[in-house]
């Protein structure tokens, strides 16, 4: 598993609702589309910064995903919120995993 994080800015202009729905029909006609695509989730910080956390099933995965994502129709509204030079990207290997067998 790879985990994928992305910190980001959008322009001023972009409300918060407008961001959020581009960034979910991203995910759902773009990124739920590729194989090894795990899941993702979005996050803004008290100073306007975004955080995008996605896990991948492999590197490859990844690599392919973020090769064809700077060319796809389908992520150009993504594209267009952010802020040129603003986005920032770490990758990790998961070294373990816990989860609560209660649902939240």
């Amino acid at each position: 598993m790879i985990t994928e994080l992305v910190r980001m800015r959008i322009g001023e202009d972009i409300e918060d609702e407008t961001f959020i729905a581009v960034v979910d029909e991203m995910e759902r006609a773009f990124h739920m589309k590729l194989e090894g695509y795990v899941d993702s989730e979005l996050f803004k910080e008290a100073d306007g910064l975004w955080r995008m956390l996605m896990h991948w099933e492999s590197k490859e995965a990844l690599k392919k995903a973020s090769g064809s994502m700077m060319r796809s129709e389908t992520t150009l509204d993504f594209r267009n919120c952010l802020i040129p030079g603003s986005v920032e990207i770490s990758f990790f290997n998961q070294a373990g995993a816990w989860r609560s067998e209660r649902r939240i």
